[in-house]
């Protein structure tokens, strides 16, 4: 998996595409591809230090749903 991260605070140029794990999914959640994305202005903030984060920090939590993302696994649910 890639991502946009940065290590510390500052100008845009901070940011950089890195290769990430992928996150271990714990029960009712599940992982959904993403071909494109982006980061809005509250990140913006958080990348020049305006909001601060544990460091380092993939901004842009929030993904919205369109035809080209698809599900790529599912955690398992716990039976009562």
């Amino acid at each position: 998996m890639r991502g946009l991260r940065f290590e510390t605070y500052g100008p845009p140029s901070v940011l950089s595409i890195q290769d990430l794990p992928l996150p271990v999914l714990e029960e009712g959640e599940v992982l959904v591809e993403v071909k494109a994305s982006g980061i809005n202005p509250s990140d913006v903030g958080t990348v020049a230090g305006h909001f601060h984060s544990k460091l380092p920090m993939t901004p842009g939590r929030e993904a919205g749903m369109g035809n080209r993302d698809r599900l790529r696994s599912c955690a398992p649910r716990r039976t009562r």
